[in-house]
């Protein structure tokens, strides 16, 4: 059995995980955890100490970490399973500025380039989610 944690958002970590019983017991050992309904999903603090009682509640379980997570949060480092590990394609610093520069081509104001570049970021952000979470289904 696996499970999936991706980022939600500063506050919050999703789990996700075939129905279980067994595993739907242990999660609501943690404090602070909620079932989103509408997405099938466990929503948990994103906090140190979330973070490591899932890790000892689901010892021995696969923990799949999406990557803009695992390069945050280094208490994740050492559950990611790299089998079945989707590529990822990160938000960085060139292509973020091969975007300015391309708006500025266009004539965009400074504050229309900043909230294009947040917008493209953020569904960049849910793409990678949205990948991960493709190979479980």
């Amino acid at each position: 059995m696996s499970i999936w944690v991706p980022r939600n958002d500063e506050g919050s970590l999703y789990v996700r995980f075939k129905y279980d019983e067994q595993m739907v017991m242990k999660i609501r050992e943690i404090p602070g955890r909620k079932w989103v309904h509408d997405k099938k999903i466990w929503m948990i603090p994103y906090t140190p100490e979330s973070i490591q009682q899932l890790q000892k509640l689901f010892e021995g379980t696969k923990i799949h970490v999406d990557a803009v997570l695992m390069k945050e949060c280094s208490l994740l480092n050492n559950e990611v399973h790299m089998e079945d590990h989707i590529p990822t394609y990160s938000w960085d610093a060139s292509i973020k500025r091969s975007m300015i520069h391309a708006l500025q081509l266009r004539g965009y104001s400074t504050k229309t380039i900043k909230a294009y570049c947040s917008q493209v970021h953020r569904f960049h952000i849910y793409v990678q989610q949205q990948n991960t979470w493709m190979d479980y289904e």
